[in-house]
């Protein structure tokens, strides 16, 4: 019997620009608090975390970018 390869990425089925919503979405959910300018602000981070991400495929600058944000703003 043949196995399929691994599945595609979230990006390569939704395409990049939904993939980066979706994921800025669950960024959002994983960070929940019930101010709803608190959920805007940490869903446009998660869109600019998945847009380094899909950059250069790398965690590296999300990783940097979400630390210097704590450094920053303590949250």
């Amino acid at each position: 019997m043949k196995r399929s390869g691994p599945s595609k990425s979230a990006a390569l089925r939704l395409g990049l620009p939904l993939a980066i919503v979706v994921q800025a979405l669950i960024f959002d959910l994983m960070h929940l608090n019930f101010s709803p300018s608190s959920l805007v602000v940490k869903f446009l981070f998660g869109v600019i975390f998945g847009v380094l991400r899909g950059k250069d495929r790398s965690l590296l600058a999300p990783a940097v970018a979400h630390g210097l944000i704590w450094a920053v703003f303590g949250a």
